[in-house]
C-alpha cells in the first residue's frame, strides 16, 4: 500500500458538501421521477408507448435513467409526460450529474495539489502514528508536519491543517509511504504508534531510504518497554535511534520538579529513602530517574521501598529495566495493596526502621490515575502518625484533581504535600524535550572539546570512540547519560552549598563553582552520579574497557581514576559555571547561608524587647554585609520567647536589606504542644510575645498565629523530624538539627542550667560536637562568609559575644 493523501478539514468540508448535494439530487430526482411515472399517463403517441413483452418492466427504468441525460432524453420525457414531478425531475437530474462531475474533478485537483505540496516539503517533521502523542508533538513542533496513519481522523486532520501540513493515510512501515511523505529529507521522523514493535519497524523502514541524500533525519522512536529501550541503547545499529516513552518523560518531569535530594537534605536524613507504590513501566522509569538524579555526597546507599500486591515481581521488573539497580540502591519489598488492605502500625514501623522516608511516589496499578491508593496511604499515615512524608501520585490529568492537591511549591509543611504529576501524551510536546536536550547537547559538545584538548596535549582519557560521535549520531545510551548530567545539575548546586529556586536551573552572577575545593567536590560528585548511571545500565568495572561485555575501566571511585579522566569531570563543572547554565540575577541560584535562631523561653517583656533590637541590629550590621548576594535560610523551631522573636526580627531586617530568605522550622514536637508547655512560664512572668495584661487563652492564640504567619510565608518549610520516645526527646531532636546543620547560630541564653533540648544544651553541642548524639547529616556549606560559627547573647548582662 503506497498510501493516499487526505486533505485538511477545509478541503474536506467542500468535499462533504458536494457529496451531500450529490446524494440529495440523486434521491430527489429518483423520487420525483417515480412519482411522475406512477401518477401520470404517457401521451397517446407511438413513440411514447412501448410494445414488447418486457416493456412494463423496462420502460420505467429506462425513463428514470433518461432523467439524468443532458441531451434529447429529457426532451422526450417532457413531451411524453405532462407532469409537474417529471418537470422538476428533468431539472434536478442534469444538475445532479454536474455536481457529480464537480465532485470528481475536486478530488483529482486536491490530490494533485497535496502531492505538489509534499514534493516541496523539506526539513519538516514526519509523525507516523498520529494519536495523542503525535498531536502533542505536532502542536509544538514549530515546523511543517506530515502525519501518517492507517485511518482518517477528523481531529487529527484539524491539527495537521493548523500546522499547514499534510495528512497521509497509509502504513508507515511501508517504505513507499515514507517516500511519499518525503521522510528521507525530513528534519525529524517520529515513530509514535501505540505498539513498540510497529514503531521499530517504522524506524527500520526510515533507515531503508538509502536513495535519499544526506543529512539523514533524526529518528525518534516511542518505546515504552524498558527491555527494548535498553536493547536499542546497546545495539550497534548503523544509525543511532533515540527511544522515548511517556513513562520516561513523566519520570524525568517528576524528578525535575520534586527534587527529592533537596527534601532529603531538608530532613537531614542520612540517605535517600523513597517509597514507590504500584507496578508497571512507570515504576521502573521512576526508580531509574530518582536514582540517577538524586546522587549526593555524604549520604548512605539509597533505599527504594517497593509497595505492591506482589512486590517481588515489581522488583524483578525494576531489575530487568535497570540491571544494576540492586547495586545502586537497596530494594526492599512490602507486600501491601493500600486499596484493599490498610497499612498497619507494624508495617509502618518496619519501613521507618530503614530511615526517614523522603517521599511516597504512587503510580497505582496501571501507572496513572493513582489517586485512590495515594488517598488510602495518606489516610493511613495520618491515623498511625509513625512517619509522615510528601506524597506524589500519577495522574493522566492533574487539573482534574486540583481540588484535592496540596502542591510542593505552596505547601509549607512537607508532610502535607499531596501533589499529582502528569503521565500523559502532552509530555511529548516538543519544547519540553528540546529544552532538556539543549543542555544535554551542550554538555556533550563540551565533552568533545575537552577530550580533543586532552588528546592534543598528549594525555590519554579513556578510549571511547562511540561516545565521541556528534550528538545527532550519538547512541541512545550516551544521549541518556548526557541528559542525566543535565538533570543532575540541581543536586550539584545543593552539594556546592547553593539554594536553587524552583523551576529551570539558573545561576546568580555572583555564584562561582570554580573555587578549588568546590570544583573538586562537584567533579567527584559528577563521577559518582555517572557511576550510578552506568551501574543501572548493567556495566561492571574492569581494567580494560569492553563495550560488548559492558565492562568499563572508569567505573571506580573518583580518587582512583587517572588524572586525565578526572579532568573530564572537572571540565564539565567548569563548563556548568562557564555558560552551560544561564545566569539570572532575579531567580538564579545563590550561595545558601543557614542561620539558626534559638533562645530561652522565659524572657520578660524588657528582655524580649532588648533581644528583638539585638537580633535586628546583628542582622543588619553583621549578617547583612556577610550575606550580600546570598540566600539566607533562617532555622528556628518558633517556640514562644526568644525563638519566635528572633525569627521575626531577623526576617524583617533581611527584607529591609533586600536579601532573599526563607524559614525552615524543624518539628519533632507539635507547635500546639510547645505553646501549651509555655503556659507555666507565662504564669511565672515570661512574656513570650504577648502583652502581660493579656490573659493566657488570648496569649496562646496570638503565639500560635505569629508562629504560623512565619511558617506559611512563601518559601517556608516545616520539616517533621522522626518521632521521639518522649517530649523531651522531641525537643532534643529539634535542637540537635539546628546545632548540626546551621553554619551560624545566634542564641539568647538566660541561664546556664541545662534541660533536654534547651539553649544551654544546644550551645554545648556546638562547642563540643563529639558530645552531641548521632543524627542529622550536616549540610554541605558554600564558601566562607567571615562570620563566627556561634553568637551568644547573655540576656541578664545585655551583651552579645562569640562562642
Amino acid at each position: 500500500m503506497s498510501g493516499h493523501l487526505r486533505p485538511g478539514p477545509k478541503v474536506e468540508s467542500v468535499r462533504r458538501t458536494l457529496d451531500r448535494l450529490l446524494l440529495f439530487g440523486l434521491a430527489a430526482t429518483l423520487l420525483m421521477g417515480v412519482a411522475g411515472l406512477l401518477f401520470s399517463t404517457p401521451a397517446d403517441d407511438g413513440e411514447c408507448r412501448s410494445v414488447g413483452a418486457f416493456s412494463y418492466f423496462t420502460d420505467p427504468l429506462y425513463h428514470l435513467f433518461l432523467l439524468f441525460e443532458l441531451g434529447d432524453g429529457g426532451l422526450f420525457l417532457g413531451r411524453c409526460y405532462d407532469s409537474l414531478w417529471i418537470g422538476l425531475a428533468r431539472f434536478a437530474g442534469p444538475v445532479t450529474v454536474l455536481i457529480g462531475v464537480a465532485r470528481l474533478f475536486w478530488g483529482v485537483i486536491t490530490e494533485i495539489w497535496q502531492g505538489f505540496r509534499l514534493s516541496r516539503m523539506r526539513d519538516h517533521v514526519v509523525i507516523a502514528g498520529f494519536g495523542d502523542r503525535g498531536r502533542a508533538i505536532a502542536a509544538e513542533a514549530g515546523r511543517q508536519v506530515v502525519a501518517i496513519d492507517v485511518a482518517a481522523d477528523e481531529e487529527g486532520r484539524a491539527f495537521v491543517e493548523r500546522q499547514a501540513g499534510v495528512w497521509l493515510v497509509g502504513d508507515a512501515r511501508d517504505p513507499a509511504v515514507l517516500r511519499r511523505a518525503k521522510a528521507g529529507r525530513a528534519h525529524t521522523v517520529i515513530a509514535g504508534a501505540g505498539d513498540d514493535i510497529v514503531n521499530l519497524k517504522i524506524a527500520a523502514a526510515v533507515e531503508s531510504l538509502a536513495d535519499e541524500a544526506p543529512p539523514r533525519p533524526d529518528v525518534r522512536v516511542m518505546v515504552s518497554d524498558p527491555l527494548i529501550r535498553r536493547g536499542l541503547a546497546e545495539g550497534a545499529a548503523t544509525r543511532a535511534l533515540d527511544p522515548l516513552s511517556v513513562e520516561d518523560l513523566a519520570a524525568r518531569t517528576f524528578a525535575d520538579h520534586a527534587r527529592l535530594h533537596e527534601l532529603c537534605d531538608l530532613m537531614g536524613a542520612p540517605r535517600l529513602h523513597v517509597l514507590l507504590q504500584g507496578e508497571g513501566r512507570l515504576i521502573c522509569a521512576l526508580a531509574g530517574q530518582i536514582l540517577r538524579t538524586s546522587v549526593m555526597p555524604g549520604l548512605d546507599r539509597p533505599r527504594l521501598t517497593v509497595m505492591a500486591e506482589d512486590p517481588g515481581r515489581v522488583i524483578d521488573q525494576i531489575r530487568l529495566a535497570h540491571p544494576g539497580a540492586g547495586e545502586a540502591a537497596e530494594l526492599a519489598p512490602v507486600a501491601l495493596d493500600p486499596c484493599t488492605r490498610l497499612l498497619d502500625a507494624a508495617t509502618a514501623e518496619t519501613i521507618a526502621q530503614a530511615g526517614p522516608v523522603t517521599a511516597l511516589v504512587v503510580a497505582g496499578r496501571e501507572g496513572a490515575d493513582a489517586l485512590q491508593p495515594a488517598l488510602a496511604l495518606r489516610d493511613a499515615l495520618r491515623r498511625l502518625g509513625v512517619w509522615r512524608a510528601p506524597i506524589f501520585f500519577a495522574a493522566r490529568s492533574p487539573d482534574a484533581v486540583a481540588g484535592l492537591a496540596r502542591p510542593l511549591a505552596t505547601t509549607a509543611r512537607l508532610a502535607e504535600v499531596f501533589e499529582p504529576f502528569a503521565v500523559s501524551p502532552a509530555l511529548c510536546a516538543w519544547p519540553a524535550i528540546a529544552a532538556l536536550d539543549a543542555t544535554a547537547r551542550a554538555i556533550h559538545e563540551n565533552y568533545l572539546d575537552a577530550h580533543r584538548a586532552l588528546s592534543a596535549a598528549g594525555q590519554a582519557p579513556s578510549a571511547a570512540t562511540d561516545s565521541l560521535a556528534p550528538w545527532d549520531s550519538l547512541s541512545a545510551t550516551y544521549k541518556r547519560s548526557n541528559r542525566r548530567a543535565a538533570a543532575h545539575a540541581p543536586a550539584k548546586l545543593l552539594a556546592a552549598g547553593a539554594h536553587a529556586p524552583p523551576g529551570p536551573v539558573r545561576l546568580h552572577p555572583s555564584l562561582r563553582l570554580t573555587a578549588p575545593e568546590t570544583a573538586e567536590r562537584l567533579a567527584a560528585l559528577e563521577h559518582a552520579a555517572w557511576n550510578v548511571d552506568r551501574l543501572l545500565e548493567g556495566w561492571r568495572p574492569g581494567p580494560v574497557r569492553d563495550n560488548a561485555a559492558l565492562v568499563h575501566d572508569c567505573l571506580y571511585p573518583f580518587e582512583d581514576l587517572p588524572p586525565a579522566t578526572q579532568d573530564l569531570d572537572r571540565e564539565q563543572i567548569a563548563a556548568l559555571d562557564g555558560g552551560l547554565l544561564p545566569r539570572r540575577e532575579a531567580d538564579g541560584a545563590r550561595w545558601d547561608l543557614w542561620v539558626g535562631l534559638v533562645g530561652s523561653t522565659d524572657l520578660s517583656e524588657e528582655e524580649l524587647a532588648w533581644w528583638r533590637d539585638t537580633v535586628g541590629r546583628w542582622t543588619t550590621e553583621t549578617l547583612g554585609p556577610a550575606a550580600v548576594e546570598r540566600h539566607v535560610t533562617l532555622v528556628s523551631p518558633l517556640a514562644p520567647g526568644a525563638d519566635l522573636v528572633a525569627a521575626q526580627a531577623a526576617g524583617a531586617a533581611l527584607t529591609r536589606l533586600g536579601l532573599p530568605w526563607r524559614l525552615v522550622s524543624p518539628r519533632a514536637v507539635r507547635l500546639e504542644t510547645t505553646v501549651a508547655d509555655f503556659e507555666t512560664r507565662w504564669k511565672a512572668g515570661a512574656a513570650g510575645l504577648a502583652d502581660r495584661a493579656t490573659d493566657w487563652p488570648a496569649a496562646r492564640e496570638r503565639l500560635l498565629a505569629a508562629a504560623e504567619a512565619l511558617a506559611v510565608r512563601p518559601g517556608a518549610r516545616i520539616v517533621d523530624l522522626p518521632a521521639a520516645d518522649s517530649r523531651e526527646g522531641g525537643y532534643q531532636r529539634q535542637s540537635l538539627y539546628i546545632a548540626r546543620r546551621c553554619e551560624v547560630l545566634l542564641a539568647a541564653l538566660k541561664s546556664r542550667a541545662e534541660r533536654p533540648g534547651g539553649t544551654a544544651e544546644t550551645l554545648r553541642w556546638r562547642a563540643a560536637p563529639g558530645s552531641a548524639p548521632a543524627g542529622f547529616s550536616p549540610r554541605l556549606a558554600g564558601p566562607p562568609t567571615g562570620l563566627a560559627a556561634t553568637y551568644v547573647a547573655d540576656v541578664p548582662g545585655r551583651t552579645l559575644g562569640m562562642l
